[in-house]
């Protein structure tokens, strides 16, 4: 059985508050420039990389990998995803290009 050596219930009471964690606190100045500076950089390399993905769709994706996506997995989802709305866009045009009336 383990005992806890820690200070009585009395004086955890008479410590001072922890400061709040630093998640709680907004972001300062220098880290809010930081993010965006390195979200411009994400950025700047899907564009090179051709991801058509635009400024949004890569913000969602650094927030889920920021969040424990696994940016793998990500990256093959988009990729499928973005083959199978490539085929329904073919078929689309298919089917109106046979409705079009001919001249």
């Amino acid at each position: 059985m383990e005992v806890d050596m820690s200070s009585s219930g009395a004086d955890k009471d008479k410590r001072p508050p922890s400061p709040p964690s630093s998640e709680s606190q907004p972001p300062s100045r220098s880290t809010r420039e930081e993010f965006k500076e390195v979200f411009e950089m994400i950025l700047e390399m899907s564009n090179i990389l051709r991801c058509g993905l635009n400024e949004t769709e890569v913000g969602y994706c650094v927030s889920l990998i920021e969040d424990g996506a696994d940016p793998i997995r990500l990256a093959e989802l988009i990729k499928q995803w973005k083959a199978k709305g490539q085929a329904n866009k073919e078929k689309d045009e298919n089917r109106n290009g046979e409705h079009s009336p001919t001249n």
